[in-house]
């Protein structure tokens, strides 16, 4: 006993102490040297995109020398003064400076004293020639990181290891370049090599102390443990006495392995006993042993050794009084009963789940149409009647009844054809009645659709008449709409939000969007499909809710337009985005009493129609915008005149405020009523910041605030109580799509949506084919995320949120993410450069 209490306190502290060393090793012998390349990779890609920014500004006056619109030296002149003055950093004394392919000095901004000398000779301390390697670089390879030693910014004084970034820029035999110095890098090192010890201490203390305390309970925790250990024994061996007694397949799984099995499941699967207890239950019964403990008593497959899988009904139950999780499972072979073949079993799991996913819907919800005769009517005025209201009740059925008798038959094109026609019987003054066909299979309309289905299915028919609780005739349900339904959801989904005659109707059809959304993403559908259809949804939910609406407050009284904002807008809504919408409605014109108490009228009636509007969405799961941008607020809901005037302020920046809210009309969209007051607002808000650069630089500044969430260290965690890593996805997408949107605008692209608007961003040569595919692809990935998120939550219970748990994501994913935010950040650096010469 002392010997075994002796291994266990090894077995307890060593693996403790090894993890002390193999943490200080990963540490200081992994993550640090690691760190210090990807941080001297990350200093010469930003110079790499620094340089390759300042070079556009040589091909920007390049172009009006080949324009004939300056000489060459005016353009030379003109790009050198440009690129003099450009800085970056955190000091603002990092710099760019100009040489030639012949080592030639063209301008450096802190040695002026160097400026048209010839180099080729000059040298630094270790003998390198840089202005000649510069040149050898260029001509080689066009471009190329040079390391050399060089003074520190402005201070010639002070000399120090640098590394350069050079491109030649051929049609002036320029080479341009800019550096960062390797002491800087070695500071940044140090800092986090100084934090890391730091930690390193600290857990190694908080290791030492918890390891203390556990080395005061291991005693007890070890006679616990040996005499569970010999109950354990004890109850194992009751229930091996009792699976093996069992004439059914007989499994016993403790805490999720299997440890026995009788005879009868050894025979159905094929395997030995010591084969089978290597095995997880999930991988010989094909179904989660969760949906199994849910499910019960039902059907499944035995996955057999070398042979076909086995139709099997099963049922699991947990053993009481017991510790540990017991499971006993007793199995069933079908293969001799009424399921002869996988194919058969699978077909019918397809079926039911094809109606679990129509089950809610009542009757009452697809009911058509119906003719109605009484029984004296004619053969003649019957086929009239079926004539003359098919287009209307879309049925060839007549139902004849009597109000004093009730329903008493039905009669179709096929019975008239049969019994009048091919019978000889015809006489078109018979009673409808002499050749109906009765009885009649009937339904109540609250029945719901599986119990309409198999309705049909069993007796063989091809309709049934829908009745209410007097049992009077409402209408008539058939066959082939329930097959539709079944066979094309996502248009009846869209049909009956056409066809809702209530708030109450179009929130219940909204409830099966996010079923068929998580269908389209589990089969691996692109994002921006996904975010298209939701978007269309949404937009058939919001024409319905406004049409139900105006009904209840009546005709509006005047013209107007209920717009839409953000990314429903852009067609890139997920299932729970924010409500962005406004109204624009026409201006009574008159300035007497009279038409300032009609305006007032007016504008009472489309807030009302606004605030309504908004507790629909909200009824919907779209929380209300945390800005107030809707349409029940008297800012967002205004006449076209007041619309003008306020997007006349924003283009004239008269508050930092305008320049958040520009974005807001970039992406607008009419959904109801007149189009053209926003066509009109928009041209107009276009021509007045067409060239207007102090708005493009404010606009840029604001835009240039909303960062995404990763910094030097990595990705930027939202604190929570929990201490899990939370990120907020919503702040990785926006930065992105406002920036795309900066540069659409820039370049008159007056498409809304991102990704179109990225595609022609590269169409129009303003960015590369691989860095407008590279952003495509993270708008894919961060929206794919988010969706998946929201799904999520949906399957759990839980309120959607943007936040996403960043450490249950998938290694690829994490990977990917953190990707995604990096490439932002070059997007975003060069948006930064190219419309404020500043990063």
């Amino acid at each position: 006993m002392i010997i075994e209490k002796k291994r266990s306190l090894f077995k307890l502290i060593f693996p403790a102490i090894l993890a002390i060393i193999l943490f200080n090793l990963t540490i200081f012998g992994i993550f640090l040297p690691k760190t210090k390349n990807i941080i001297i990779e990350r200093k010469k890609e930003m110079i790499k995109e620094l340089t390759l920014a300042a070079w556009s500004e040589l091909s920007y006056y390049h172009k009006y020398e080949i324009n004939g619109e300056l000489t060459r030296q005016e353009a030379q002149q003109r790009a050198i003064r440009q690129i003099q003055h450009m800085r970056y950093g955190d000091a603002a004394k990092d710099y760019f400076w100009i040489s030639d392919k012949n080592a030639k000095m063209i301008m450096h901004p802190y040695r002026n004293d160097l400026n048209g000398l010839d180099l080729s000779n000059f040298s630094d301390q270790s003998g390198k020639k840089p202005f000649v390697e510069f040149a050898k670089v260029v001509q080689e390879n066009g471009e190329g990181h040079v390391e050399y030693i060089w003074q520190w910014k402005d201070k010639k004084e002070i000399l120090i290891p640098k590394i350069s970034y050079v491109k030649g820029f051929a049609p002036w035999g320029w080479i341009i370049g800019t550096g960062i110095y390797l002491d800087d890098i070695k500071e940044e090192i140090a800092e986090i090599t100084n934090a890391l010890i730091i930690i390193s201490l600290i857990i190694s203390i908080i290791i030492t102390l918890l390891l203390y305390f556990l080395l005061r309970q291991v005693i007890r925790v070890e006679r616990e443990r040996i005499k569970s250990q010999q109950n354990l024994q004890a109850s194992e061996e009751r229930y091996r006495l009792l699976v093996e007694a069992s004439e059914e397949g007989m499994i016993l799984m403790i805490e999720g392995k299997i440890v026995y099995a009788n005879k009868t499941i050894l025979n159905m699967s094929g395997y030995s006993l010591s084969e089978l207890t290597l095995f997880h239950l999930d991988q010989i019964i094909s179904t989660n042993v969760k949906t199994l403990v849910s499910l019960g008593n039902t059907h499944c497959f035995l996955k057999r050794k070398n042979l076909d899988d086995l139709p099997i009904i099963y049922n699991i139950s947990e053993i009481p009084g017991v510790e540990g999780e017991w499971l006993l499972i007793s199995v069933k072979n079908l293969a001799s009963e009424d399921f002869k073949s996988r194919n058969e079993i699978l077909k019918l799991a397809s079926d039911m789940q094809s109606l679990l996913a129509h089950a809610h819907f009542s009757v009452k919800d697809m009911v058509s149409n119906l003719i109605v005769c009484n029984p004296n009517t004619t053969l003649k005025e019957a086929i009239l009647k079926i004539k003359n209201e098919h287009s209307i009740a879309n049925v060839n059925v007549l139902l004849v009844y009597s109000e004093e008798y009730g329903i008493l038959g039905t009669v179709n094109i096929r019975d008239i054809l049969l019994k009048a026609v091919v019978d000889g019987k015809w006489d078109p003054f018979v009673p409808i009645s002499k050749i109906m066909n009765a009885p009649v299979t009937t339904i109540d309309e609250k029945a719901l659709w599986f119990e309409a289905h198999n309705l049909l299915l069993e007796n063989k028919i091809d309709y049934a008449i829908v009745i209410n609780e007097k049992e009077q005739p409402t209408g008539i349900i058939k066959a082939w709409d329930l097959l539709a339904r079944q066979s094309h959801p996502l248009k009846y989904l869209t049909e009956e939000m056409k066809c809702a005659q209530s708030e109450e109707k179009l929130l219940l059809v909204q409830q099966n969007v996010p079923s068929f959304i998580r269908i389209w993403s589990e089969s691996g559908a692109k994002t921006q499909v996904m975010e298209q259809i939701i978007s269309n949804i949404s937009d058939l939910f919001l024409i319905k809710a406004i049409e139900l609406t105006i009904n209840r407050l009546g005709i509006p009284p005047v013209a107007f337009s209920f717009v839409i904002m953000g990314s429903q807008a852009r067609g890139e809504q997920t299932l729970f985005s924010d409500q962005d919408h406004g109204i624009i409605f026409d201006y009574i014109h008159t300035k007497d009493n009279e038409g300032i108490k009609k305006q007032e009228e007016v504008s009472k009636y489309f807030l009302e129609l606004g605030a309504r509007i908004s507790n629909i969405l909200e009824q919907r799961g779209q929380k209300q915008c945390a800005g107030q941008v809707m349409s029940g607020q008297l800012k967002w809901c205004k006449s076209k005149d007041e619309w003008q005037d306020y997007l006349n302020k924003c283009a004239d920046g008269e508050s930092v405020n305008y320049f958040n809210e520009v974005s807001i009309f970039l992406d607008m969209r009419s959904i109801y009523g007149d189009a053209t007051f926003v066509h009109e607002l928009i041209r107009n808000f276009y021509c007045k910041i067409n060239g207007n650069q102090r708005f493009l630089y404010n606009y840029t500044e604001t835009i240039l605030s909303s960062k995404p969430p990763i910094n030097f260290f990595g990705i930027e965690f939202i604190e929570k109580k929990s201490l899990k890593q939370m990120v907020d996805i919503k702040s990785a997408i926006l930065p992105l799509v406002a920036l795309i949107k900066l540069f659409s605008m820039v370049n008159n692209i007056f498409e809304v949506n991102s990704f179109r608007r990225l595609q022609l961003l590269k169409q129009k040569g303003v960015i590369s084919n691989t860095t407008a595919d590279e952003l495509i692809l993270s708008l894919e990935f961060l929206g794919q995320l988010k969706i998946k998120h929201e799904l999520k939550c949906i399957e759990v219970g839980v309120k959607p949120d943007h936040l996403i748990n960043f450490a249950e994501l998938t290694e690829l994913e994490q990977t990917l993410f953190k990707k995604v935010l990096a490439d932002i950040v070059v997007f975003r650096n060069r948006a930064a450069l190219t419309f404020t010469k500043k990063l």
